[in-house]
């Protein structure tokens, strides 16, 4: 199985429009009118939501190119860069096994 193992990436992932039409968006207070500040505002809120809901994720993938992702929400990076190391280590020591037998 961890012959299977590609790579292993670590990630953010996030939702780019609302960060583009946050700042397009926030481009309408230089129109200094009513409709310009709400639309700043709007996109201020948009701009906010965009760097809240940014997500660290832990990317498996496969020889076969299917991944499996999980969020690393709660684990320092410290701990993240041992789990990734881990996996790493325990699949060198595999293929080692596995051409030792050879």
């Amino acid at each position: 199985m961890l012959n299977e193992i590609a790579t292993i990436e670590i990630v953010y992932v996030d939702n780019r429009i609302y960060l583009i039409i946050g700042i397009i968006l926030c481009l309408g207070i230089f129109t200094l009118n009513v409709i310009g500040l709400a639309c700043a505002l709007f996109g201020g809120g948009l701009l906010a939501y965009y760097f809240l809901s940014k997500k660290h994720v832990i990317s498996i993938i496969s020889s076969a190119s299917r991944s499996i992702d999980f969020e690393t929400k709660g684990l320092k990076t410290k701990q993240i860069m041992r789990f990734v190391d881990q996996i790493e280590s325990a699949k060198q020591l595999y293929e080692i096994e596995l051409f030792s037998k050879i």
